[in-house]
């Protein structure tokens, strides 16, 4: 705002300066040099204007710049006649007065017209006060434009310091992503590292798994010779003192038949029925030979050969069959 006042103030000072400069103004002079401005009736013929009036009290009009009066009429300011000089009577002929008086006019007209045409139209002033009022308001939108640049600029730097903020945050997480990438590379390495003991662990399990069912199996395997050994212990010691055993454990009776795989508890399937021999003349020539303790609780004896020929219809108590 005050610069606003600083540069109206320069421009009241121009306007003023032109117009003090400017001194003349329009209208041409009469016939003594001379014409009114308003009010006021003044002289020229060639000199700013001036007045006339007697300088040294001789009765006559005198001028201040010694302008020769040659018309010879003494110019006095007349409040209602025009400014007329009135004339000595007597001092020439009517002739000689009209061409002195034409004369000045003449003159009079001449300097009026040289002082006038310095003077400034009225539309050169309104000319000059728009052309003024356009600079200043130039001026404005000018320092308007600049101020909205400045705004703009400020703006543009907040915008361009709020982007290299961002910039740099993005930076960081971009940092922080490459960090984590690398974390995430070395776990990965670590997590193959895992997975290849885990794999080499699994296989190694599954021998181990292998190892175990086969020792299972032995241990099984062992259970079941124990049991076997047991039961064979528990046989042999109630066993009939007639009884021996094989190395496979089967009871031997070798009372009377010794020819035969199991003594006298030798038997004879027939193929074509459910029935078991002693004489293997009674049985069919191709009859299988096993043990009387293995077929005695689902075969049936021969009425000619076998009817008779154990003490026993079952398997004997000493001798438990599904223990075998």
């Amino acid at each position: 705002m005050k610069k606003k006042r600083i540069l109206l103030l320069c421009l009241f000072v121009l306007l003023s300066s032109m117009s003090l400069s400017v001194f003349a103004h329009r209208g041409g002079t009469d016939s003594n040099g001379g014409h009114y401005d308003g009010d006021d009736y003044h002289y020229h013929h060639g000199y700013p204007p001036h007045d006339h009036y007697d300088m040294d009290g001789d009765g006559d009009i005198d001028c201040p710049y010694d302008f020769d009066d040659k018309t010879d009429h003494n110019s006095s300011s007349s409040s209602g006649s025009g400014g007329k000089l009135s004339a000595n009577s007597g001092t020439s002929s009517s002739n000689d007065s009209y061409i002195a008086s034409q004369r000045s006019y003449d003159i009079g007209y001449a300097d009026g017209y040289e002082a006038g045409k310095y003077e400034v139209p009225i539309w050169a002033w309104i000319l000059i006060i728009v052309l003024s009022v356009l600079i200043l308001v130039s001026i404005l939108k000018l320092r308007k434009s600049g101020a909205r640049i400045s705004a703009l600029q400020r703006e543009n730097d907040r915008m361009e310091a709020e982007h290299q903020k961002i910039i740099n945050s993005l930076n960081a997480e971009l940092q922080d992503c490459l960090k984590t990438k690398h974390d995430i590379t070395e776990l990965n390495a670590q997590l193959s590292s895992l997975q290849k003991q885990r794999a080499e662990g699994l296989l190694h399990m599954s021998q181990m798994r292998i190892r175990l069912n086969d020792l299972d199996n032995k241990l099984n395997e062992n259970k079941k010779e124990l049991q076997r050994v047991i039961t064979l212990r528990k046989r042999f010691e109630n066993a009939p003192s007639d009884v021996t055993f094989n190395e496979n454990g089967t009871p031997v009776c070798w009372f009377q038949n010794t020819e035969k795989p199991y003594g006298d508890y030798t038997v004879y399937l027939s193929k074509r029925s459910k029935i078991y021999h002693t004489d293997r003349y009674c049985a069919s020539y191709n009859a299988e030979t096993t043990h009387i303790f293995f077929v005695i609780d689902h075969y049936f004896p021969c009425k000619r050969c076998a009817e008779s020929a154990f003490p026993f219809t079952t398997v004997p108590e000493w001798y438990d069959l599904k223990d075998k």
